[in-house]
């Protein structure tokens, strides 16, 4: 049958009966690249909108401890006793609240932790960057060399959970590594493109 009798067949088919055309599912790599280009975009959004947030936060903060101690001070100026107490208790209990303010480091705590949070997005799409390319790729299995106890094997219920299960070990072996020796891995031709 010609791919004109398929098209005037599918033009008489009931609609019921017309399967809509499905998308192809992304490549595993391309798939991978995007999520960590995304995670990256993901903590530059971060970065660029609640740090400089922090900043405002630790300026209201300030701003509201120094009317604080202002209308504590206003008080204890006053002649009559009531109110120069009220004064000098407003003014003790702002106290742990400036000690507060004086050790706050939310900015840099917020620096320091999206800064880390690179390196977790890194370590996470390396992890799915290698598990895409033997997915693609699954002669590069053969190059894995591990040891597998025989129980791991006995446990597995098919070989693909058992190749599966050795993959998970590779990456975490390749987590472990200095970014230097993981640069070095992924770009060894011989590693992902012969065979």
């Amino acid at each position: 049958m010609t791919d004109q009798s398929n098209a005037d067949t599918n033009a008489l088919a009931p609609i019921s009966e017309i399967q809509p055309d499905t998308p192809a599912p992304p490549h595993p790599v391309a798939d991978a690249i995007d999520r960590y280009l995304h995670s990256t975009r993901d903590i530059q959004f971060a970065a660029r909108a609640f740090i400089p947030a922090a900043f405002k936060i630790i300026d209201a903060q300030a701003a509201d401890m120094k009317a604080g101690f202002d209308h504590a001070e206003s008080l204890m100026a006053e002649t009559d006793p009531g109110n120069r107490a009220h004064g000098l208790k407003l003014a003790l209990a702002n106290i742990p609240k400036a000690k507060r303010l004086q050790y706050s480091r939310l900015p840099l705590l917020l620096e320091n932790s999206l800064f880390v949070s690179m390196f977790s997005s890194f370590d996470v799409f390396t992890g799915e960057l290698i598990s895409a390319l033997h997915l693609k790729k699954p002669a590069l299995f053969d190059r894995l060399n591990r040891t597998v106890p025989l129980s791991t094997v006995l446990a597995a219920s098919s070989l693909e959970m058992l190749k599966a299960s050795v993959l998970d070990e590779e990456i975490e072996t390749f987590r472990r590594k200095s970014y230097t020796e993981q640069f070095d891995y992924l770009v060894r031709p011989e590693k992902f493109l012969t065979h």
